[in-house]
C-alpha cells in the first residue's frame, strides 16, 4: 500500500532510484556513525529504505487514516514519526550514535517530499518543471512581441498626430 502510493507519485524509475539512494545513503550514514563512535561496522537489514518509503508516503498523504494492528486508527503523519522511532531504536539499540546517523536518510526524504531539494518529488512535478521552462520561454517571446507591437502603435500614433498638426499648420498658413 505505502510503496505503491510512492511509486505512483514518483514513477517506477524514480522510485527505484529513490530506493537504492535511500539504501546507499543509509549505509554511508551508518558507516560514518560507526567511524565517529569508533565502533566496528555491521550490516543492517532493509529497515532504512523501507522507513524512507513510509516517511515519503506519510508526508505526501498526511491526513490519510490507516489502521494500526487492524483496529487503531491513526493519521498517516504519525507513521512517519513511528518509522523514525523504529529506525532510531533498531539501529541505535546498542550503538546510539549510529542510530542518530541512521536518521539522515529519513531527513533527506523529508526534504525531498516537502520540495526543499532541487529534485522534485513527483514525476509530474519533474515534467511540469520542464514544461514550465518552455512555457516561460514562450511567454517571454510573446510579451516581447506584444511590447514591439505596442511600441510600433505608439510610433504610428505619434506620426499620425505629427502629420495632423502639420496639416493644420498648412491650412492655417494658406488661409492667412
Amino acid at each position: 500500500m505505502v510503496g505503491t502510493g510512492v511509486e505512483r507519485d514518483m514513477g517506477s524509475v524514480r522510485y527505484l532510484v529513490f530506493f537504492f539512494a535511500a539504501t546507499l545513503i543509509g549505509a554511508v550514514s551508518i558507516l560514518i556513525g560507526a567511524k565517529v563512535s569508533h565502533n566496528s561496522i555491521y550490516l543492517q537489514d532493509l529497515i532504512i529504505p523501507l522507513a524512507c518509503i513510509t516517511v515519503a508516503w506519510s508526508l505526501a498523504n498526511p491526513s490519510s487514516t490507516i489502521l494500526l494492528m487492524f483496529f487503531l486508527p491513526a493519521k498517516a503523519i504519525w507513521m512517519a514519526w513511528i518509522s523514525a522511532g523504529i529506525v532510531l531504536f533498531d539501529v541505535g539499540q546498542q550503538r546510539p550514535v549510529e542510530g542518530i546517523f541512521a536518521l539522515i536518510p529519513l531527513g533527506l526524504t523529508y526534504l525531498l517530499v516537502t520540495n526543499r531539494l532541487p529534485i522534485p518529488y513527483t514525476a509530474r512535478a519533474a515534467s511540469l518543471s520542464k514544461d514550465k521552462k518552455s512555457e516561460n520561454l514562450r511567454s517571454a517571446r510573446y510579451y516581447d512581441d506584444v511590447r514591439k507591437r505596442e511600441q510600433n502603435r505608439n510610433e504610428q500614433e505619434k506620426l499620425r498626430k505629427l502629420f495632423e498638426r502639420s496639416a493644420l499648420d498648412d491650412n492655417e498658413n494658406t488661409h492667412e
